[in-house]
């Protein structure tokens, strides 16, 4: 199984924009994804947990912005960012694999 790595998909700059998202009240339910998985043997996430994580930091984006659109569409934050390289990077790897 191919295990894909959060450094190679962001920059560092980026990764630690995500992790200080993480720390923020509405992205609790990424930050328990992330410390479920943390206490496994194997170090990078597979296809289903990237695809899952996206659809975590979703759900945060929502709260966050409390599901206004013209919020959501201004947001320049890092978390944002991220977000936003990983749905491009899944899209990707999903036409790759075709």
């Amino acid at each position: 199984m191919k295990q894909y790595y959060l450094s190679r998909i962001w920059e560092k700059k980026l990764l630690a924009g995500f992790y200080d998202g993480t720390k923020q009240s509405y992205s609790k339910c990424v930050r328990n994804f992330l410390e479920k998985l943390k206490d496994r043997t194997t170090k990078g996430f597979s296809f289903e947990n990237l695809e899952e994580l996206l659809s975590l930091m979703q759900i945060s984006i929502k709260i966050k912005h409390r599901g206004k659109t013209p919020l959501i569409l201004k947001d320049k934050s890092n978390f944002m960012r991220c977000y936003l390289l990983l749905f491009k990077f899944i899209e990707k790897e999903k036409r790759c694999a075709r």
